[in-house]
């Protein structure tokens, strides 16, 4: 297993903390956590037209507090094709999901093992996606299309492929990175790339960003504006109360980190007031 962060200057590479396959098949019982490969597209026939979709994941704790992202690349390296080119997805995960020990050569997997993502399992045996498959935005943060050569390198980049690690780094709690969703309309449209557990080629983040001061009180659009003024006051009122329906992030909830918006917030807002140092 591989991770981990390279620096340089105002760009952090990233290698993932946790990648794992999908495998679409009865009851979830397969999947792929400490194999070689990540898949996404489908089997052929012979392989009864399996959907695979890969997931990987990056910590980001390493992108200081308060910080820009301004672009955000994901390289992927092709090891094996059953087809010719094809478009893969890269969506933004909605809900966590593990990798536990289970491993095959193929993309069929082998039998998941405890805390394994399946088709159906968040986490094997006992958590599932609320959607088969997964449960991830609709509309694509990033596509690619992807050849047969092994060896190719591949990249994903967008802006909203930046505002999805942009996101990260302001609310590390809802960062449950992406899933690569292929060809599913066909059959052998399988497309392998390396893992973290392959030999070489991991997979990689590349994030350059404009590093910040940390300002928590810097909440209201345009959010990472420096300045902490009646915006970001106005933004903490327009939120009283009770805030956990809001997601694993409050941002108005500065003080306390207890999902509610309350005056303790508010006098945060007030102790911090003007430019940001």
């Amino acid at each position: 297993m591989v991770s981990g962060t390279v620096a340089s200057g105002d760009v952090l590479t990233f290698l993932p903390i946790r990648d794992n396959t999908l495998i679409d098949v009865p009851e979830g019982t397969n999947s792929n956590g400490l194999g070689d490969g990540i898949y996404s597209g489908r089997t052929g026939v012979m392989s009864n037209g399996t959907r695979l979709r890969g997931v990987l994941a990056f910590d980001l704790s390493g992108i200081p507090e308060g910080s820009t992202v301004q672009s955000a690349s994901l390289m992927l390296t092709l090891i094996q094709s059953s087809s010719d080119f094809q478009v893969i997805a890269a969506h933004r995960l909605l809900t966590d999901w593990g990798e536990g020990t289970s491993e095959g050569t193929g993309g069929q997997g082998g039998p998941a093992s405890k805390g394994d993502a399946t088709w159906l399992h968040t986490f094997f045996p006992g958590q599932f996606w609320t959607n088969p498959g997964g449960d991830f935005i609709g509309t694509p943060s990033a596509t690619q299309s992807v050849g047969f050569v092994p060896g190719s390198t591949y990249e994903w980049t967008s802006e909203q492929f930046a505002a999805d690690v942009q996101s990260w780094v302001e609310c590390p709690a809802s960062n449950f990175g992406w899933i690569l969703v292929g060809n599913e309309s066909q059959l052998q449209t399988t497309k392998k790339f390396a893992s973290k557990d392959f030999t070489k080629n991991w997979p990689q983040l590349m994030v350059e960003y404009a590093p910040g001061t940390p300002c928590p009180a810097d909440i209201a659009p345009p959010q990472g504006d420096g300045v902490v003024n009646v915006s970001d006051l106005l933004a903490v009122i327009g939120a009283w109360g009770d805030c956990v329906g809001s997601g694993p992030c409050c941002a108005a909830d500065i003080a306390g980190g207890d999902f509610q918006v309350n005056v303790n917030d508010l006098l945060a807002v007030i102790s911090q007031w003007g430019p940001c140092d």
